[in-house]
């Protein structure tokens, strides 16, 4: 019994010296470096799939509904950065909400207002607060929120009369990028009522409000994409991925030929970006043009991985030593080396939203 106790209070000691160490090396590493997922929970794979919210995890395959929303809609599917709560938009009861949830507790109604489409959904980095866009009910209107991830109170942090459309998070919390609104001409065809916009790069300090443009390239300017070191912002112009400095500078093209859907995805080491590019269908014949995920270095080396159907998303699983693809009915795993593809879940239909961590 003498010998047992004396072990088990090693044990202890040692486990809580593991702890704080852990501790220690996660809470004072360099700012806006991602924790190691395998000290910070279950997370898993999220993904909408026949009108439900589901968790995967990729190991077990072990597959759990979190929520349903029959004959409803589904956006911005988002973990938090502890891997234990997540956020999305539903219309479920007839008008769209945010929700937030984690796998012990079931999705709760964060936002009820209704003034529009809440769009894309960031978790800022310490996990205390959501920001969003709501989409206007009115043409070319829209505004960039930001909510207590535990009140729900909101704040709006962009005027309503103009559209900051895409966004993102400083990796110390206290910004946005915005790609945000010049100039916009309304376009009246009948039947079809569209928005041609101008918009460039703006810095917005969320405490202040104070706003400070970064581009001057008069154009089409979106989906801006902060690196996980805080040095460079990522972001798309027209069919090109363009990279500047987070304190300004000079802007240059990284690639050219990308789709004009799906937002620039870092690896967490900032070395590296994911977009979706313009490619040859990866079995040739009719019809060639098609969705490739690209793989770009920060000097401008592309590798190309193509596909057979239409890609919506590209981002990395949690070891960041692989991609997932996300087609019209799959989600497939990608070896960055080889190539080698690795499919996870078959028959999804139309997948438009998922995140992994």
């Amino acid at each position: 019994m003498h010998s047992r106790s004396h072990t088990a209070c090693r044990l202890s000691l040692l486990s809580t010296l593991c702890a704080l160490t852990l501790v220690l090396a996660t809470g004072c590493g360099i700012r806006g470096t991602p924790p190691n997922p395998a000290s910070t929970g279950p997370g898993g794979l999220l993904f909408e799939r026949e009108h439900q919210l589901v968790q995967l995890e990729p190991e077990s395959a072990a597959e759990r509904v979190l929520f349903t929303y029959p004959d409803r809609g589904l956006d911005g599917i988002t973990w938090a950065p502890d891997r234990q709560r997540f956020a999305f938009a539903s219309n479920r009861d007839g008008k769209w909400r945010i929700y937030s949830g984690s796998l012990d507790v079931e999705p709760r109604v964060l936002v009820h207002k209704d003034e529009g489409f809440p769009g894309p959904l960031r978790w800022s980095p310490d996990g205390r607060r959501i920001a969003y866009v709501i989409d206007g009910y009115t043409v070319g209107t829209g505004w960039v929120c930001v909510v207590d991830a535990d009140s729900g109170d909101v704040r709006r942090v962009t005027p309503p009369d103009g559209f900051d459309g895409s966004f993102d998070w400083s990796p110390d919390g206290r910004s946005l990028v915005l790609a945000a609104e010049v100039s916009q001409t309304v376009h009246d065809e009948g039947h079809v009522l569209w928005v041609e916009r101008e918009a460039e790069l703006e810095l917005l300090d969320v405490a202040s409000g104070e706003r400070r443009r970064l581009t001057a390239l008069a154009g089409e300017v979106e989906r801006p994409a902060w690196s996980p070191d805080g040095q460079w912002i990522a972001f798309q112009s027209g069919a090109n991925l363009m990279l500047v400095p987070a304190t300004g500078g000079d802007v240059r093209t990284l690639a050219t030929g990308i789709a004009n859907h799906g937002t620039p995805v870092w690896a967490p080491d900032s070395s590296r970006l994911l977009a979706l590019k313009i490619v040859e269908r990866k079995s040739g014949g009719e019809g060639t043009d098609c969705d490739g995920v690209l793989l770009v270095t920060l000097d401008g080396e592309e590798r190309v991985f193509p596909s057979d159907a239409h890609v919506w998303h590209a981002l990395w699983n949690p070891a960041a030593d692989r991609i997932l693809r996300v087609d019209n009915e799959r989600l497939v795993l990608l070896d960055p080396e080889s190539g080698a593809e690795e499919t996870l879940v078959t028959d999804t239909g139309w997948v438009s939203e998922v995140d992994w961590r």
